[in-house]
């Protein structure tokens, strides 16, 4: 199985576009392609340190530049599902979260806020490599995700670039959620939600 960037770069390809063409409209696409590649200068480490100030909390088990590496993908999956898969389901798209410029946020500004607004309602988009929530049926949402999407009535676009899959849930009102004291990866009080009644997962078009 292809690694994850490159299995960006083959999606992109599919798709007739070049992923290197997309990150070099990032914000610093230099330091995103040493990233990603993993040939950061210290200079480079140094600045990515500084941006992403305080993150520990996001981070889990994984170093700044994992974690950094890891955002980066998610991005490049996320804008690719936007502008080419998408557009098959709503008409008007547009960008909302803290993250939408591209740029890395230190963990005081990092806000669980819906990322997509698509023909009047909110989404949070969430990428799954695992292809965890396809198997199980559920998707755990961390710390105090759920209540919040929940307030602002925000639904959830979940993609699993691996199986080439999406699912789309407009509401969270009618899923069957599982608080939990303590999730096995994060070490941190989480929410789960069953899928398998709510969610038909299609593959992109």
């Amino acid at each position: 199985m292809f690694g994850k960037l490159q299995h960006v770069i083959h999606l992109y390809h599919e798709f007739g576009v070049r992923a290197w063409v997309r990150l070099a409209a990032y914000p610093d696409p230099e330091l995103y392609h040493h990233i990603l590649i993993g040939t950061l200068t210290s200079i480079e480490s140094d600045k990515l340190r500084h941006q992403l100030f305080r993150t520990e909390h996001h981070r889990d088990s994984r170093n700044i530049r994992e974690y950094a590496r890891e955002m980066i993908l998610n991005w490049l999956i996320e804008d690719l599902v936007i502008q080419y898969v998408l557009p098959h389901k709503f008409k008007n798209i547009k960008l909302i979260g803290g993250d939408r410029d591209r740029r890395f946020l230190a963990g005081s500004h990092v806000a669980a806020t819906p990322d997509l607004k698509a023909d009047g309602r909110k989404y949070d988009i969430k990428c799954d490599w695992t292809g965890y929530w396809h198997e199980k049926g559920i998707v755990d949402l961390r710390d105090g995700e759920y209540p919040l999407l929940l307030k602002q009535n925000a639904g959830l676009v979940l993609i699993l670039p691996f199986q080439k899959q999406i699912g789309i849930l407009d509401s969270l009102t009618e899923v069957k959620v599982i608080k939990g004291k303590m999730h096995p990866i994060w070490h941190k009080p989480y929410h789960a939600l069953e899928l398998s009644e709510n969610l038909c997962w299609e593959e992109w078009k």
